[in-house]
């Protein structure tokens, strides 16, 4: 029927034609309205209370997932500034009694590499397989070490972060 039906919403009346959308019978829901009874007693009805603090609740949910949301995006930005300063931190690891060194930056990407030359002129005369080992162990332990230390670096700047944000471990 396209006969008007009648809304009660906090003292106000609203005419709603019966062609209107569900969403704006939802939006009238939404705002506590939607009371399909045409008295004046809808206004009083407990239903309409309770309706009225169901729709509280939803804006209170809402609100707190504003915040929720504003609150991950400072941890994104932190986070990110952190991981940045990290990007320009090295960190040395070295082997060989330091004579073969490795260096990462705190997001622990290898940016150099270095080896004594009287070191490695010492593993060329040492001969072939043997001398090549050995560099490799070399290497190896320094890439360790640098890593161990640029993890260090890594962890305690994110931790650094979260309890300037106030979350404690």
């Amino acid at each position: 029927s396209m006969t008007p039906r009648h809304q009660h919403w906090d003292g106000y009346h609203v005419k709603v034609s019966s062609t209107s959308s569900s969403t704006q019978r939802g939006a009238f829901l939404w705002f506590g309205g939607g009371d399909e009874k045409n008295d004046e007693q809808s206004d009083k009805d407990s239903s309409s209370d309770s309706a009225i603090m169901a729709n509280l609740d939803s804006v209170s949910k809402i609100m707190d997932s504003m915040a929720s949301f504003k609150a991950s995006q400072r941890i994104g930005e932190r986070t990110g500034a952190a991981l940045q300063d990290l990007q320009n931190t090295l960190v040395e690891g070295t082997a060989a009694e330091g004579k073969v060194k490795i260096t990462l930056n705190g997001q622990q990407v290898p940016v150099g590499v270095q080896i004594d030359e009287a070191y490695f002129k010492s593993l060329k005369t040492q001969g072939g397989k043997e001398g090549v080992d050995e560099l490799e162990v070399a290497l190896t332990q320094a890439m360790k070490d640098a890593h161990s230390k640029s993890s260090s670096k890594l962890e305690e700047k994110l931790k650094s972060v979260y309890s300037d944000l106030g979350f404690e471990r």
